[in-house]
């Protein structure tokens, strides 16, 4: 009776290391997806704008036109600080004419989002 059972929990323990194989065989992959999808990923790191070369203030306005507005200034003695004023109507398209218009995809930017 004891063999009968030792050689039933062996087998178990064989087919429980088999799915683990299985198991971790696929999550590499996911891993391996994750990693390549993320090099088109804007990368996003907690720090003070300050310490960025090229500094992004983005505030929001209520000027009836559809229009942003752009101030830009050196701090600093080299960093640029870009202050933009986006209108709340229309923000998305404002947005995506703003980037197409002053950031350039080489360069990396400290953003801050000023609250009311």
């Amino acid at each position: 009776g004891t063999s009968i059972s030792n050689v039933d929990a062996l087998s178990r323990i064989e087919l429980h290391n088999q799915e683990c194989k299985t198991d971790s065989s696929e999550s590499d992959a996911e891993n391996q997806e994750t990693e390549s999808s993320k090099d088109d990923e804007i990368k996003v790191k907690e720090l003070p704008v300050n310490h960025a070369k090229n500094q992004i203030i983005i505030k929001l306005g209520e000027q009836p036109i559809n229009e942003y507005h752009v101030e830009i200034e050196t701090v600093h003695n080299n960093r640029n600080r870009i202050t933009v004023i986006f209108q709340k109507n229309d923000l998305e398209t404002q947005i995506v004419k703003f980037i197409k218009e002053y950031l350039k995809p080489s360069k990396s930017y400290g953003v801050y989002f000023e609250s009311d």
